[in-house]
């Protein structure tokens, strides 16, 4: 029977525009070019997994406007199933791309947030992973009642230290924290003594990002370092968003925690090759050629 992943999180246009380098202010400059992308950190972990050939639905706050309707086509592009909840417009954001560096000035649309509405029990249900952000917390807690006792929880909280974040990290079977969340969590500390700290916060093993460093699993007292391969970075946007969705693909394999590491690293280090966020999201081809040639990075854990 085919897996499902339920993903509940946040969705917005970004609107791209690649310069050939960043202007001067008072400035006029033309884009080299131009494109349209899915943005959301969860959207994006979606499209990898439906790449790979995993059943993936997206329940978001989506308008009927123009922003939408690209959303959209682009989700069912992807052959992703959206269940909108309605919003009065859907957010774009300007994302001001330097074509000499890769560096990225993104443009928030600032737009005040809607309160998604419960999710159909039936729906959570049928889900055997459900891969979820920091930006719908009444949905996620309520689809986290309603679960499966053998449905896998993951969660994207970004960099947000909020209460109301850790205490549905608390919840999640596989806690994803990047770096910076726990730089900021505990400011005195080593990398690996504040990733302890905050395993103990929270009652459970959890998985950091590191960038170029990798990945760790802390698991029973025990800190492992997952080291990242060896790619000439084009633009390291969206690898974040692309290592959870690789993270879990494995979770749904059976995988143990060490080798999801393992393989979200590979898709999020194939991720960083091409410029783009969900424009630059590998295909199953591409990982599974990538997943025989790939090289490790020398292990850097002197320094985290």
């Amino acid at each position: 029977m085919k897996k499902m992943v339920l993903g509940i999180g946040e969705v917005v246009l970004d609107k791209v525009h690649i310069l050939s380098s960043f202007p001067e202010e008072g400035k006029k400059i033309h884009a080299s070019h131009e494109q349209l992308t899915l943005g959301g950190p969860v959207p994006a972990a979606l499209v990898l997994l439906a790449r790979l050939g995993v059943e993936c639905s997206l329940v978001a706050s989506v308008a009927t406007d123009e922003a939408g309707a690209v959303i959209k086509a682009i989700l069912e592009k992807e052959g992703i199933h959206l269940i909108a909840q309605k919003r009065e417009k859907t957010p774009v954001h300007t994302v001001l791309v330097n074509g000499q560096t890769g560096s990225r000035t993104i443009i928030k649309d600032r737009m005040a947030r809607n309160t998604m509405h419960t999710i159909s029990r039936e729906l959570v249900q049928s889900a055997d992973i459900i891969l979820c952000d920091r930006h719908e917390p009444e949905a996620v807690q309520d689809a986290l009642y309603n679960k499966k006792s053998t449905t896998s929880a993951l969660m994207d909280p970004s960099v947000d230290c909020t209460s109301t974040t850790i205490q549905l990290l608390k919840q999640m079977d596989f806690p994803i924290i990047p770096i910076e969340t726990v730089q900021v969590l505990f400011p005195k500390e080593s990398i690996k003594s504040g990733v302890k700290k905050l395993s103990l916060l929270l009652g459970k093993l959890i998985v950091v990002t590191m960038g170029k460093y990798g990945s760790a699993v802390y698991e029973n007292g025990e800190y492992t370092v997952h080291p990242s391969f060896s790619v000439k970075v084009v633009d390291t946007l969206g690898a974040g968003d692309i290592f959870r969705g690789g993270f879990g693909y494995g979770v749904l394999q059976g995988w143990d925690v060490h080798r999801c590491a393992q393989f979200a690293n590979s898709v999020a280090a194939l991720q960083c090759t091409k410029m783009g966020n969900s424009t630059a999201i590998p295909t199953k081809l591409e990982v599974i050629s990538f997943q025989k040639s790939a090289v490790h990075l020398p292990s850097s854990i002197s320094i985290i």
